[in-house]
């Protein structure tokens, strides 16, 4: 990691095997990231649930104002199909969604945030 990068980080904050974040300083706002790796759709219902909740109460504790990224691997499959989460996904999802698909949705609309996965077609 560079010395400007670890400048400009605030702090390291691992909330837990699954979730890290990480507050930077650009030169006119902050930006917040928050690394993630969720459980795969084989993991116990319950336990894919306690993450998302969690995750849920890490990203409303970032200021509305800080660019916000949420990266790595959420293990849902989005699809292609717009008609239920046009405000979070752009025109090219991959065909397949899996189980983790609503929970991921339901937590991007309750944020107002966007898979910027599905900006460009995928060939």
């Amino acid at each position: 990691m560079s010395f400007s990068v670890l400048k400009a980080m605030i702090s390291c904050n691992p909330m837990n095997e699954c979730l890290l974040v990480v507050p930077y300083f650009l030169d006119h706002t902050k930006l917040t990231i928050i690394a993630c790796f969720a459980p795969t759709k084989e993991t116990d219902e319950n336990k894919r649930y306690k993450f998302y909740e969690m995750l849920q109460e890490v990203t409303k504790d970032v200021p509305r104002h800080d660019i916000l990224c949420v990266v790595k691997d959420l293990n849902a499959k989005i699809g292609a199909d717009r008609k239920h989460c046009t405000e979070a996904m752009d025109p090219y999802g991959i065909r397949v969604i899996n189980k983790n698909t609503v929970i991921i949705v339901d937590y991007l609309r309750s944020n107002d945030l966007i898979i910027g996965g599905t900006l460009l077609e995928h060939k």
